[in-house]
């Protein structure tokens, strides 16, 4: 919307606001993980997302009857993995490629367009970095250190990945979950 803030905003802009920090990610109190969940929740960053990209294998697969790509690091990571589900994103009331791709937002705005930010995409045969309007409805997986990883889809199309340590606990409205160790 042209009420945003944001739009039309440079990057130093959106620093000098102090929307982003000096490093280029959204500051913490503009952080979807760190709003929703605290800190030291929070988005990944660009050089997380190409620590992924640039260190892992990953494969399309279904776990659980959720489709989605098992991220696994190489070398001395190897016994290391993570599963993203095909979570789709979202454009106005629509959902779009549920099961088919997953978008996962960053907190790291384009440099020289900051109404984007970089994203981690994949879908059935790919696994890419890109950059994408941060209004399209990705999903956000929040992370805090090396924590293991559980995933929790909420009500209808809102869905939320999580990354929770085992034995934490979550509520969403009436349920109350607990995750189990996926590494």
């Amino acid at each position: 919307s042209n009420a945003c803030p944001t739009r039309g905003k440079t990057t130093q802009q959106l620093k000098d606001a102090g929307l982003i920090d000096s490093a280029g990610n959204l500051a913490t109190e503009n952080d979807a993980a760190a709003v929703w969940f605290g800190t030291p929740w929070r988005m990944p960053t660009a050089a997380e997302f190409d620590g992924l990209v640039d260190n892992c294998d990953t494969m399309w697969m279904e776990k659980g009857g959720v489709f989605g790509r098992l991220v696994t690091g190489r070398g001395v990571y190897s016994s290391r993995s993570i599963f993203l589900p095909a979570a789709g994103y979202g454009n106005g009331n629509s959902l779009y490629g549920f099961g088919a791709n997953g978008n996962y937002c960053s907190s790291t705005p384009r440099p020289n367009g900051p109404a984007s930010a970089l994203y981690l995409g994949f879908a059935t045969s790919d696994f890419y970095r890109s950059y994408l309007g941060r209004e399209s409805g990705q999903s956000v997986r929040p992370v805090r250190g090396c924590a293991e990883v559980g995933t929790m889809h909420v009500g209808g199309m809102t869905h939320l990945s999580l990354d929770l340590r085992t034995g934490d606990r979550v509520s969403a409205g009436t349920e109350e979950l607990t995750f189990s160790n996926l590494w």
